[in-house]
C-alpha cells in the first residue's frame, strides 16, 4: 500500500511540474532577454525621436536589445576591440567596484574599476551610456567619448 501510495504522489508532483514548466514556457520565462536588433532600431527599443550618437559605428560586431519586461529595456553594442557600450534611459551604477569622478573634454564621467575591468558612465543627450572595458583599451574608450557630440 505504501509503495502505491508513493507512486501516486510522484505522479501528482510530476505532473504539477510539468504544467507549471509549460505555462513558465508559453509565457517566455525561460525566453533569453537578449535578442540581435538592428543599429536602426536603437531609436524604438529605447523610445527616442531619433538615432543617438553611437562612437565609431563602423566598428561594432553586433547590436543586442536586451527587456526582461520589467524594468526599461537597454541596448548593448559590442565592438571589434572588445569594448562593450551599454545605453540606458536610466541611471546606472556598477557594484563592489572602486568609483572616481573625471571630466573627458566637457563630459562628466564615473570611472569605475576592479582588477580586471573598467566602466566609463555617462550621460549624453538624456541617455547614459556605459562603456565596459579592458584596462588596455582605455585611451580607446576616450577616444569614443570625445566623439559624443
Amino acid at each position: 500500500m505504501k509503495k502505491n501510495g508513493l507512486i501516486t504522489a510522484f505522479a501528482i508532483v510530476l505532473f504539477v511540474g510539468i504544467g507549471i514548466y509549460l505555462f513558465a514556457k508559453s509565457i517566455g520565462f525561460f525566453d533569453s532577454n537578449l535578442s540581435p536588433i538592428a543599429q536602426s532600431d536603437i531609436p524604438q527599443v529605447l523610445h527616442l525621436s531619433e538615432q543617438p550618437v553611437i562612437p565609431n559605428s563602423l566598428d561594432i560586431i553586433t547590436v543586442e536589445k536586451y527587456d526582461d519586461k520589467f524594468l526599461f529595456p537597454s541596448v548593448r553594442i559590442k565592438y571589434k576591440d572588445g569594448i562593450v557600450l551599454n545605453l540606458y534611459t536610466s541611471s546606472i551604477a556598477y557594484k563592489d567596484m572602486d568609483i572616481e569622478n573625471i571630466l573627458i573634454e566637457g563630459h562628466e564621467i564615473e570611472w569605475y574599476r576592479s582588477n580586471d575591468k573598467h566602466a566609463y558612465v555617462t550621460k549624453f543627450n538624456r541617455l547614459t551610456y556605459a562603456f565596459d572595458f579592458l584596462p588596455n583599451m582605455k585611451d580607446q574608450v576616450e577616444n569614443y567619448i570625445r566623439s559624443l557630440k
